[in-house]
């Protein structure tokens, strides 16, 4: 398929056509739809509804996930509510990799820990885990310290905390009240590259504002010859650069050598072939 657009600056053109291939639209699942099994799998029976600041919020144990929903990378957001005490009262989190309620990976929270006075305790703050064959106490055994960590700063255990679970490139990170640098970073250790994503809560857990963002693509190739038109200078011919992916924006790595000679500029991006007589701006940092 082919796509003529007006021309642009070469920039404007990798920019505005990247973001618009790449980025996807956030998607809001319905968490009122959680109680009445509509869209949802899991522990149903376990679940209430509630709200938080008029959202709708859950309360629930146990595991439910959307049904027929994949997700392979991206981000996952949510505001989340435990307890403080008793110890080993509150776990919640959420799975991603779900394939049923025994096989999923998840990342969770212990807010009993998060402020306690021994630091072994505080250091079991954030847990991920991939069930069944690494579950958290076998990860706790044969790979102490690697899977779990403390949140700093530290949030309160008995209010709520925002986090954010960016899974991409085969590694996880954990995010916790819009903090700059990540609680916890790991790399998967199971094998699936796609499944469904849910709530996971043992004991006293709240989840509300839940948030999934698909990354649609990892990387892109430009192809082809960037020519300026100005007056006194052009770009190349026949020249590659690889597209570098920041955040759903690409930027290119190699500066394209010079030449005086005017040819069109395909950029080819998951079989699609968008062909543009490209214009490159003097300033365009390409």
């Amino acid at each position: 398929m082919k796509i003529r657009i007006p021309s642009l600056s070469v920039s404007a053109i990798v920019v505005a056509y990247c973001t618009y291939s790449l980025s996807a639209q956030p998607l809001t699942p319905d968490l009122r739809a959680v109680h009445d099994g509509k869209g949802w799998k899991g522990n149903i029976g376990a679940t209430k509804l509630i709200e938080k600041d008029g959202a709708p919020a859950i309360e629930f144990t146990g595991l439910v996930w959307l049904d027929g929903f994949e997700f392979s990378a991206g981000t996952i957001e949510f505001d989340a509510k435990g307890k403080s005490a008793p110890p080993q009262s509150s776990f919640v989190g959420v799975a991603f990799r779900v394939v049923d309620s025994a096989t999923y990976d998840a990342v969770y929270f212990r807010p009993f820990n998060f402020r306690a006075a021994d630091p072994e305790r505080k250091s079991h703050a954030v847990q991920y885990h991939s069930e069944p064959q690494w579950r958290w106490d076998r990860l706790r055994k044969e790979k102490p310290g690697q899977f779990e960590q403390p949140i700093e700063p530290a949030p309160d255990g008995d209010t709520w905390f925002h986090a954010k679970v960016v899974v991409e490139n085969r590694q996880v990170k954990v995010f916790v009240n819009g903090a700059s640098e990540p609680s916890l970073v790991v790399n998967e250790l199971s094998d699936r590259t796609g499944g469904s994503v849910g709530l996971w809560c043992g004991g006293y857990g709240v989840i509300a504002n839940l948030k999934i963002t698909q990354a649609k693509a990892q990387k892109a190739q430009l192809e082809g010859d960037l020519v300026d038109r100005s007056p006194h200078k052009s770009l190349s011919p026949s020249t590659t650069a690889t597209l570098h992916r920041v955040g759903f924006v690409f930027w290119a790595k190699q500066l394209l050598p010079r030449s005086r000679s005017a040819t069109p500029l395909p950029v080819v991006w998951s079989g699609v072939e968008l062909e543009q007589s490209a214009i490159a701006d003097r300033k365009s940092a390409i």
